[in-house]
Order: C-alpha cells, then sequence, then structure tokens
C-alpha cells in the first residue's frame, strides 16, 4: 500500500472557518459527539497554502493529469510545513484493501477513515453528511472519521448505490493517520484540549 501526505488547516473550537464556527458546524450536521475534525475535505480541511503555492511535481499525486492536494514524500512535505504550528500533518493511504487500524506509521496515529470524492474536492463524511442521509452522527468518530474498515466499505456502497449520479457519491476510502508531534506545539491548542480534557 502506498502512503501519501498532506498538511491540512485545523477545525474544531479553538480554530473555527471562516464564517462557520464550530458550533454552527456540528449543529448543522447533528455530529454533537465530535471534538474536531481530521477530514480531507478542501472545504472545511483545506490543503495548507504553503504546500499550494510549493506545488512540487516531483512529489506532488496527480490522479488523471489532476492535482490532488495530496504528495508522494513525506520529507518533501515535512520540509515545506517546517515546524509550523496549528496544522495537521496526515499520512493517507487510499484505496485500502484491507483493515488499518493496527497498521503503525512512525511518528504517526490512526484516526479513522475518510470517504473522499473522486474530484479530491469533498469529504461525503463531514461536508454531506447532512445531505447524503446515510451518515449519521452514529457513524463517526470524535474525528468526524469512520473508525472501522468494515463499516466504511459498507457506507462507500450504501451512498453510491442511493445517490447515483451525484458526483460526490463517487467516494474513495481514504485511511488517515495525524503526526503525533508536527502542528501540534500551539499554546492555543494545547490550552483548548486541556479545558476539554477538564469539561
Amino acid at each position: 500500500m502506498t502512503v501519501l501526505y498532506t498538511g491540512r488547516e485545523p477545525f474544531n473550537q479553538a480554530f473555527p472557518k471562516e464564517g462557520l464556527t464550530w458550533e454552527e458546524f456540528k449543529v448543522w450536521n447533528g455530529f454533537s459527539q465530535m471534538k474536531e475534525l481530521l477530514s480531507l475535505d478542501q472545504f472545511l480541511n483545506p490543503e495548507l497554502n504553503i504546500l499550494k503555492m510549493g506545488n512540487n511535481d516531483a512529489f506532488s499525486y496527480h490522479e488523471q493529469g489532476k492535482r490532488t492536494g495530496l504528495f508522494t514524500s513525506l520529507e518533501y512535505v515535512k520540509g515545506i510545513i517546517g515546524d509550523g504550528e496549528n496544522c495537521n500533518l496526515l499520512a493517507v493511504i487510499k484505496e485500502p484493501g484491507e483493515s488499518c487500524n493496527e497498521l503503525i506509521l512512525e511518528g504517526f496515529e490512526f484516526a479513522g477513515y475518510d470517504l473522499l470524492d473522486t474530484g479530491y474536492g469533498y469529504s461525503a463524511l463531514s461536508n454531506l453528511g447532512s445531505i447524503l442521509g446515510p451518515v449519521t452522527a452514529e457513524d463517526l468518530n470524535e474525528y468526524g472519521l469512520i473508525q472501522n474498515f468494515s463499516d466504511v466499505k459498507a457506507l462507500q456502497a450504501k451512498i453510491c448505490n442511493g445517490y447515483r449520479g451525484l458526483q460526490q457519491a463517487e467516494t474513495y476510502i481514504m485511511a488517515v493517520w495525524r503526526h503525533k508531534k508536527i502542528g501540534r506545539g500551539s499554546s492555543e491548542l494545547i490550552k483548548k484540549e486541556l479545558e476539554e480534557m477538564a469539561c
């Protein structure tokens, strides 16, 4: 299995989106159990601008000639991000043939599975969850991802069969890991996590 990498903006209580607070997002989708979102959705967790500007084709992963926002080299992505704070350095495996829950990637922790549309723009779980009825709060873990491989396979098929013709319903299963340290050094983020633990 090929591992790809990306750097994404965080989305949680401490880091809302422009025009969309964390609480508004949870009310909109009904996903009250989430503590943050770790999706590959380009609206809610967009690719870091410094990676877009770098755009080194030697390491950029393309599909059918189109840029995906994913990269083949961890060292390249780390070199661009540097010691940047307030970001999520993610490792992903596209369409894994088996469960990745126990697969260890050094420096990363497994977060769950996303369903990313084949245009690499939207997550059918987070961005389209309130539109695509099969996705409910019970399906998702605290990161807005699906925890088990068998569950994500079943949901992928259910969405595809139930919404034929809708481009966003044609998805790839993406196994997602987040780096344990890079991007996690923000004092604001640590403060927010400590506040959540105290609740």
